[in-house]
């Protein structure tokens, strides 16, 4: 029989060996006590315009980050060395696994391209190599590590995980620290989107599990999370890291003997990985970045977006000032029936007659258009064939889209090889401008390191091969939402639900994380039944979806798959919207800072999002007063020169305009009305 004194150290035990499970990775226990440096034989000083990083190697074969800060805030996140974990342990195929001992073998420093740092080291038994290289680009944001792994035995070896990130951070003055993190909405919205867990260092009582901080966060093909946190010390300054892959995680806990506000991160490593590494193979793992700001979690935000901009997303969008175009998805216009998966041809070109006049620039078919073996062209319903729908979207000064499905095997060549041969079609035989990709045969990729490094080779070839290639990512929507995708697609459609509602959520929680061009809007629905009403209506849809990449999801304004045709002052409402979006508010998708001022939607409460270019000295607040919340908002703006004067102006003029200093708009804030509900309005920001 358990007395009381037993039963508390059994549950103490108990505790603690769950949250060990929780907090920790397949190698690298995260509440183990904090490794020590050895004596330093090498050191490396490396930045951007905004994080600085210094690394070094020791006499004991460790790689150590010595300082990792922003130059405004003055911070070193690491004045105790970071010692960063390499690979552990691996196993000659077929025996048990060995702890590896590394030696630091040399370096190098390219300067060709910003600051190219690459680090090797060896190891005997079994002969292994490292390299780590770590990139600071010019410009704004972080620092990109890729880590690669080379056998240089004869025979197989086993190796076991390798994360890319690996940080033991402090905050400034032991203050508080939080953890952001962000959910990929995929299919449909998460309940709570963005999540902030207070760090709390490790308990002096075992059993006072609130004062353990653990978190860990996964991405896979099937959703989850977005692979980027945001640590944060009082919204003053923070760190942020990520990881460009589809099937990975990001783990933080308090270590054993660490104070308040110390957090252990480790990033890129797979639950329970293992690798056959053949003679002579390397293995690259999942590249990763880290960076340092100054400000809170949209500071940190704007940073990153800014590094994606110029070298994380496919050149096109960066180059192309008309990036991202306004689209028109075909799924509800085009169907047999209404919410059908069965496209026709009869239905296509009415559509196309009806959006080009209103100003849009896309149009995709999508699933269904094909009969028998995919992708050969359906031509009982569609007669004259794909490559004539393609003609005529051109003709009319449109790009043209195809919808792409498989279930075939990335990790292996030859289901490659196959794939790749049937999205190429789409292109030479139909003239299509873009694939997009879904999941209605299959998964897109498997959750597996081949699978996911098979697929991104796939897109990678397809896209030298073939001349304007682009990709628009889809698997049962936003679920495929990683930075090694987002590098390699044009737009990810951003959920698999598609009310306005659903549709701001959605930019909400990865506008975080993502640049906005590449987010899209998707507003509709699957049956083509939903329908805007009136001029403030489609205002309020178009606003809703056009945040950042816009696209409709409706039945044509001709109201040809059943839904009630469109008056002309609806018509003249969305060609305006459609002319305004690319006039005004695509440049501030396109470079402007993004601020979140108002808070998530959910019906209850205005909600909306703040653009600002300091460059230019122009920006834009979308905001929404959906049904329920009372008529009068105030508003406080972000990333406005204190100093410097601003008039503001509304679009639809709902308010007189009314000019104010940035220190009073981002004390004060503006206070502004909206009659009627659900309602929107654009508010131009203008330094005068």
């Amino acid at each position: 029989m358990l007395t009381r004194h037993s039963a508390e150290i059994l549950l103490a035990v108990l505790i603690l060996g769950s949250l060990n499970a929780s907090a920790q990775t397949q190698g690298v226990p995260l509440t183990a006590p904090r490794p020590k440096a050895g004596q330093r034989v090498e050191a490396w000083t490396i930045a951007t315009d905004d994080t600085k990083l210094v690394l070094g190697a020791t006499r004991e074969g460790q790689l150590c980050l010595y300082e990792l800060s922003n130059p405004r805030a003055a911070w070193n996140w690491t004045a105790e060395p970071s010692v960063f974990p390499l690979l552990r342990s691996a196993a000659v195929t077929g025996g048990r696994p060995e702890d590896l001992k590394w030696k630091f073998k040399d370096s190098v420093l390219d300067k060709s391209d910003g600051q190219r740092l690459t680090v090797r080291f060896t190891c005997e038994k079994p002969a292994l190599e490292l390299k780590s290289v770590w990139w600071a680009r010019p410009g704004r944001g972080p620092v990109r590590h890729a880590v690669s792994i080379t056998n240089q035995s004869a025979q197989p070896v086993t190796i076991f995980d390798q994360p890319t990130v690996g940080l033991d951070l402090a905050g400034p003055d032991r203050g508080t620290l939080r953890m952001w993190t962000f959910h990929t909405d995929g299919g449909t919205p998460d309940r709570v989107g963005v999540y902030c867990d207070e760090i709390k260092g490790p308990a002096v009582n075992p059993l006072d599990r609130k004062r353990v901080f653990s978190r860990e966060i996964t991405t896979n093909p099937n959703g989850q999370f977005i692979p980027y946190a945001v640590f944060d010390s009082g919204g003053k300054q923070g760190v942020y890291v990520g990881i460009e892959w589809s099937y990975c995680r990001i783990a933080a806990a308090a270590a054993e003997g660490d104070k308040p506000g110390t957090v252990r991160v480790l990033g890129g490593e797979f639950a329970n990985f293992s690798f056959n590494l053949g003679a002579h193979e390397t293995l690259e793992a999942p590249p990763g970045f880290v960076g340092a700001c100054q400000g809170d979690v949209d500071d940190a935000g704007n940073s990153l977006r800014r590094w994606l901009f110029h070298y994380g997303m496919p050149e096109i969008v960066r180059k192309d000032a008309a990036y991202p175009k306004v689209q028109w998805n075909a799924f509800g216009a085009t169907g047999k029936t209404p919410g059908s998966w069965d496209p026709v041809e009869k239905k296509y070109y009415p559509l196309i007659d009806d959006i080009a006049p209103l100003g849009f620039e896309e149009v995709m078919i999508d699933v269904g258009w094909w009969q028998g073996n995919e992708p050969d062209s359906d031509r009982v319903d569609w007669a004259a064939g794909m490559k004539k729908a393609a003609e005529y979207a051109h003709q009319k000064g449109m790009r043209f889209g195809l919808y792409g499905t498989d279930n075939l095997d990335m990790a292996k060549p030859e289901p490659r090889k196959q794939r790749a041969e049937r999205i190429g079609r789409l292109f030479r035989e139909y003239e299509a401008d873009s694939w997009r990709s879904d999941c209605t045969r299959g998964a897109v990729l498997g959750a597996s390191y081949p699978a996911i490094r098979g697929f991104y080779r796939m897109v990678d070839a397809l896209a030298k091969e073939i001349p304007g290639f682009q990709w628009e990512n889809c698997s049962g929507g936003g679920r495929i939402k990683d930075f090694g995708a987002m590098r390699r697609c044009v737009k990810i459609f951003n959920s698999d639900t598609y009310s306005p509602l659903d549709v701001r959520k959605a930019f909400y929680d990865s506008s975080f994380a993502f640049h906005p061009a590449q987010l899209e809007g998707h507003l509709g629905s699957t049956d083509g039944r939903y329908r805007p009403r009136g001029t403030a209506g489609m205002k309020y849809a178009f606003r809703s979806m056009s945040m950042g990449a816009p696209e409709w999801f409706l039945d044509a304004p001709n109201g040809g798959n059943g839904g009630p045709p469109w008056t002309q002052e609806e018509k003249d409402a969305v060609k305006a919207s459609v002319a305004l979006y690319k006039a005004r508010l695509r440049p501030l998708v396109r470079s402007a800072d993004l601020y979140h001022v108002l808070p998530r939607p959910d019906e209850k409460h205005w909600d909306g999002i703040q653009y600002y270019d300091p460059a230019a000295g122009k920006g834009v607040v979308y905001v929404f007063r959906p049904d329920g919340p009372g008529p009068l908002q105030t508003i406080r703006l972000k990333g406005l020169d204190a100093k410097a004067a601003y008039r503001l102006s509304f679009e639809d003029r709902s308010n007189p305009a009314v000019s104010m200093t940035g220190s009073r708009l981002m004390g004060d804030g503006f206070r502004m009305s909206l009659g009627g509900t659900p309602v929107s309005e654009l508010v131009w920001i203008d330094r005068n």
